[in-house]
């Protein structure tokens, strides 16, 4: 049973004579408590005690990854700071005057790095829960962004896992970042669309500008490059992943995005276990260097360009890499009739002029004047050119010839 020494419920309120006058048999059981603050919240709204909406979905089906303990809290946690001040503000009437600092800390539980904190109130005994971020409303959510993260910068599970255990982060486990990994990979997948609407638009303007093939067939010019995992440093070309990309100039969208991987950790974690892999999406496709992925890309992007998009890609514009140009002229994906232009991208010319400038420098044979005075101008020479360039290229009634003196001799008395 429960004794109060106190005004009327509707006389609360939040001060110290309040606090001092309430009085609580210790003797009274667990089920008389919850009977009568049952009856409390029917006569006086004590619902509103609350200081978030109980989620009960948990985000791209991480069940197996809800962890809950009754520990301490300890570390620290990534948290969407509005909400969770939102959650601590919330206003409840509950007749008691009981507020976010008579709540006592119960449990947390763990979805990645999504945590929810429970609590009870001290007064009514109520339990309440705070969300370190709302999953109804955050359009990503802090897992997915992760994971998403992570593939962006190049990382994995390790890297991510060792991070985070330094700050004293709880971090995603193994099976839920595959989870979500696999969420992921189906929304790029999903990408796919707007790859065919680029299509759409590049092909529209090679019709309008007249750039049609012999066979009826609208051509046009693209940007390729490669990615890799890691960076080489141009001395170490061992990444296991790497893309190929493709973009229309005029669009300057994506048209088409070939990946190859030598690794899947599914296989390796069966292989190194010496048991046989289970069902599940492989994504090895490549087993020879990883330097001739970029080539098989950009090939085998020509090669399915008419099936995707009804185009011929006569003109590529790319870096100084021969391997793909030759292996275009290995394969003639347009049949041997048809000639692909291939024109350096001035990006990759420029970067390789500073490239030599620096080496030239660097060689002490020639006077520490000169090459101090390289050093420190490298720059203004790159600008310089670029300019010049563009100068000329817009320049009318010149011929071709005249242009390029013209570039040289610019830059010749530009730097002198």
């Amino acid at each position: 049973m429960i004794h109060v020494t106190s005004p009327e419920c509707s006389e609360f309120s939040d001060n110290d004579d309040f606090n001092q006058q309430r009085s609580i048999d210790t003797t009274s059981t667990d089920d008389s408590l919850l009977s009568v603050f049952t009856t409390i919240t029917e006569d006086n709204n004590i619902s509103d005690h609350n200081l978030s909406v109980i989620y009960t979905a948990s985000e791209d089906g991480l069940s197996s990854e809800n962890t809950t303990t009754a520990e301490p809290l300890t570390g620290r946690r990534i948290i969407d700071i509005m909400h969770f001040i939102n959650q601590i503000q919330k206003v409840h009437s509950g007749g008691f005057g009981c507020s976010f600092i008579d709540m006592e800390y119960q449990k947390e539980t763990f979805i990645g790095f999504q945590s929810i904190l429970s609590f009870k109130c001290k007064v009514c005994n109520i339990k309440s829960k705070l969300y370190t971020e709302n999953p109804k409303t955050v359009q990503v959510p802090i897992n997915k962004a992760t994971v998403h993260g992570c593939q962006a910068i190049g990382i994995g599970h390790t890297q991510l896992s060792e991070l985070f255990s330094f700050l004293e982060i709880p971090s995603l486990s193994i099976s839920g970042y595959t989870k979500v990994l696999e969420n992921v990979a189906d929304i790029v997948h999903a990408t796919a669309w707007e790859i065919k609407k680029a299509g759409e638009e590049e092909k529209k303007m090679a019709l309008e500008c007249g750039d049609i093939d012999v066979d009826g067939t609208p051509v046009i010019t693209v940007v390729a490059d490669g990615q890799w995992s890691k960076r080489s440093y141009r001395t170490k070309y061992d990444a296991l992943s790497g893309a190929a990309t493709i973009i229309g100039f005029k669009t300057k969208k994506v048209l088409f995005v070939g990946i190859r991987n030598k690794y899947c950790c599914i296989c390796q974690k069966s292989k190194n276990s010496k048991k046989v892999a289970p069902d599940h999406q492989c994504f090895l496709n490549w087993k020879k260097s990883s330097t001739s992925m970029e080539a098989d890309g950009v090939v085998e992007g020509f090669m399915k360009s008419e099936e995707m998009h009804g185009l011929k890609y006569n003109c590529l514009i790319g870096d100084g890499d021969s391997s793909v140009t030759k292996r275009l002229n290995e394969i003639q994906p347009y049949g041997p009739n048809f000639h692909i232009r291939k024109i350096e991208c001035r990006n990759h010319l420029m970067r390789n002029y500073a490239t030599k400038l620096t080496v030239i420098a660097r060689n002490t044979k020639y006077p520490l004047r000169v090459r101090k005075y390289i050093l420190s101008n490298i720059l203004r020479f790159r600008g310089d050119i670029t300019k010049s360039v563009i100068h000329w290229r817009n320049t009318i009634g010149v011929t071709k010839l005249e242009k390029i003196k013209g570039i040289l001799w610019k830059i010749f008395y530009n730097l002198l």
